[in-house]
């Protein structure tokens, strides 16, 4: 959502961008491998180098860390680092979308302003099709309502400010009936 609001030069309302949790998506299909003191300290370790409010996720934590990775047949959990509480992959079926579509490079700045990035991040109309998927899923109970609303609202950032990624009717019609309606007259 933050390369999103960069490089359309918006903001996004807090509610919809509010997280207490940050995820990391990872190809599993392409190894990483921590090795010497960052192998002891593991990916937990390292971020938290950076930022000491990230933590492993659980619940009750103001800023946690999640390790996606999209789910494939014969492919088990992986583990990053030997130290048993890093982050092992939590994986979920609608990343392999997300996976085949060509990225977005995007420099963003901290909230404070102290931290500058670069973000790589999937086009934002399959981030649109990914958080409307995630939206539908029954054992998603807890975010359902904020999936539909991050797909909502980068759909409408790209219709109305980011014409460089075309959006056809097909993009919108797993939408509810009026916010199709809404977001179809815009296009």
């Amino acid at each position: 959502m933050w390369a999103y609001e960069v490089l359309a030069g918006v903001q996004f309302e807090k509610d919809v961008v509010a997280t207490k949790d940050v995820g990391i998506l990872w190809d599993a299909g392409f190894g990483i491998g921590l090795v010497g003191p960052l192998a002891r300290k593991g990916l937990v370790g390292i971020l938290q180098g950076i930022d000491k409010t990230f933590r492993k996720q659980r619940k009750f934590r103001f800023r946690a860390v999640k390790l996606l990775a999209p789910e494939r047949r014969g492919e088990r959990q992986l583990r990053l680092a030997a130290n048993k509480d890093d982050l092992v992959t939590q994986q979920i079926w609608e990343l392999n979308d997300l996976l085949e579509t060509p990225p977005i490079t995007q420099v963003v700045i901290g909230h404070l302003g102290h931290v500058v990035t670069e973000m790589r991040v999937p086009d934002p109309r399959a981030f649109v099709h990914h958080k409307l998927a995630l939206s539908k899923r029954t054992d998603r109970e807890g975010k359902r309502r904020r999936d539909a609303m991050m797909a909502e609202a980068v759909a409408r950032l790209v219709l109305e400010v980011l014409p460089q990624y075309p959006m056809t009717e097909d993009d919108l019609k797993e939408f509810p009936a009026p916010v199709h309606r809404e977001l179809a007259a815009i296009a």
